[in-house]
C-alpha cells in the first residue's frame, strides 16, 4: 500500500522522517496520540530530486511505503523535519 503523507512547509534542507502507531485504533475517535507506540516507516532527505520537504510544498505529498504488517485501523502518522531552511 502507498501512503501519501501531506504537510505544510516550504523549501527545507531537511532529514524528513515519518512515524505511525504500530498499533493502530480500530477507530479515529479511538485514537490517542499520547499512549500510542510509534516507529518510524520512512526517513529521506531526497525524492525525485527534491528535498522532501520541498516534495511535499510543491506537490501536497510524500510517497512512502506502509509496512505490511501493520495492524489495520485509524493511524494518524506524523512527519518529523529536522532542518536548516533555506532563503
Amino acid at each position: 500500500m502507498e501512503y501519501m503523507a501531506a504537510c505544510p512547509g516550504g523549501k527545507h534542507s531537511s532529514q524528513t522522517f515519518c512515524y505511525t502507531p504500530s498499533d493502530p485504533a480500530e477507530t479515529c475517535d479511538g485514537f490517542n496520540p499520547v499512549d500510542a507506540d510509534w516507529f518510524k516507516i520512512a526517513e529521506s532527505v531526497t525524492y525525485d530530486g527534491l528535498w522532501v520537504t520541498e516534495k511535499i510544498y510543491k506537490d501536497g505529498q510524500w510517497p512512502i511505503k506502509i509496512p505490511t504488517d501493520l495492524k489495520p485501523g485509524c493511524a494518524k502518522s506524523s512527519i518529523v523535519v529536522i532542518s536548516n531552511q533555506l532563503t
